[in-house]
């Protein structure tokens, strides 16, 4: 887990009481009283919201995600990963070790942001893309079921202390992949965990896809930085030639 996380990881903000709002109206129509639940990380004030709203007792893991941690029963109806998957060294144990604990009707709820590299914060060792997070659930012995983005939204004066912070009004957001277990309780051999993952043509064309995004994000931030320099170079020629021309026009 990176430092930054686990030194103050539930600060009291605008966004994560915004998200907190979200998520349990999002678990309205999912979660039964009678529910088995498991909340992945030490406990938090999600996990308390939740319990209080469905009156349900929810279990939390305890130990380092990224190596070797402990869970309460042998099974679960819901298990909720929510914003811990980006602050992680390992992700790939954690999905292995909660495979271990869901059956055929258990699901999975993976909340992580999408809101591309550029706003990245320090807190975050990597937030994996729609493409990355495909691959590393397939590994890990997972499908998808459905993918869910919405906006959660900051206290508006955030946005505007700075570029970065402006992006986040247009390019900041969550994710919710709701995912099951295509195997049941079947480890890994290091056999198979060592083998080259086998890709698809749309999964070869998806990760060209986003390579060539990028790349047009990129030629498009130099095409408006030379903008900028060029129309700065010319604003700075026309004052000279202005200043030339009165200087020329005062001498005669």
């Amino acid at each position: 887990m990176v430092n930054e996380f686990t030194n103050n990881p539930f600060e009291k903000t605008t966004q994560t009481l915004n998200h907190i709002r979200y998520v349990v109206k999002y678990f309205s129509d999912k979660i039964q009283p009678h529910y088995k639940i498991l909340d992945i990380g030490q406990r938090s004030p999600l996990t308390n919201a939740l319990e209080r709203k469905f009156k349900v007792k929810i279990d939390n893991t305890s130990g380092d995600l990224d190596t070797r941690f402990t869970i309460q029963s042998k099974y679960y109806n819901i298990v909720i990963y929510s914003h811990t998957i980006e602050h992680q060294f390992n992700p790939l144990n954690t999905l292995l070790r909660i495979r271990e604990v869901m059956n055929e009707t258990t699901l999975l709820y993976i909340f992580t942001p999408d809101r591309g590299k550029l706003l990245w914060c320090k807190g975050h060792y990597h937030e994996i893309d729609s493409y990355r997070m495909r691959l590393l659930l397939q590994r890990a012995g997972y499908e998808i079921l459905s993918k869910k983005k919405y906006k959660i939204w900051r206290h508006w004066t955030s946005y505007l202390k700075g570029f970065r912070p402006l992006l986040r009004l247009f390019r900041e957001y969550t994710v919710i992949y709701k995912v099951r277990a295509t195997v049941h309780r079947t480890k890994y051999s290091a056999a198979v965990l060592c083998r080259p993952p086998q890709y698809s043509v749309s999964q070869k064309r998806e990760c060209n896809y986003e390579n060539s995004k990028i790349t047009g994000l990129i030629v498009l931030g130099i095409l408006i930085g030379s903008l900028i320099v060029f129309y700065g170079i010319i604003g700075i020629l026309a004052d000279v030639l202005g200043f030339t021309i009165l200087s020329i026009v005062r001498g005669l």
